[in-house]
């Protein structure tokens, strides 16, 4: 059974929590305002803001049940920030790009555990929520 993205919603108490990372604000507010109300969101802009961000959440064992990563990042690259999320704790990574990555490069990543999902932008929304829903399902 697949889960869409027109599920009932879920009671903020119980739902799960995703972080979004990407450094256009406008998309990063985008992201933000469409996953609130079916999720726990939290929120960076930049690399290092995300490995900031993640930690704290689970230095404070707060479970974040998946991150959206943007591939290119003003500090550094989302491959390189999703084996950092993955020192730190595990996590569903879905990354995200609008720019040609070598599918050999993406296949590695799987294949290590390193990111659960790769999308290729632009998506839609409501297909984020769906592949959210699937991946933390």
């Amino acid at each position: 059974m697949s889960v869409t993205a027109t599920q009932p919603l879920a009671h903020k108490g119980s739902a799960k929590t995703v972080m979004i990372c990407d450094d256009e604000l406008d998309v990063l507010r985008a992201y933000k305002i469409a996953l609130n109300s079916r999720f726990n969101v939290l929120t960076a802009s930049s690399g290092n803001e995300c490995l900031k961000t993640y930690s704290e959440a689970i230095g404070s064992r707060k479970k974040v049940d998946a991150v959206v990563l943007d591939y290119r990042l003003g500090d550094m690259l989302g491959d390189e920030v999703a084996k950092k999320l993955k020192e730190i704790a595990s996590t569903n990574v879905i990354l995200l790009t609008a720019f040609e990555i070598d599918p050999s490069h993406i296949d590695e990543l799987k294949k290590e555990k390193i990111i659960t999902t790769f999308l290729k932008k632009p998506i839609s929304l409501s297909y984020l929520i769906a592949t959210i829903n699937q991946t933390i399902a």
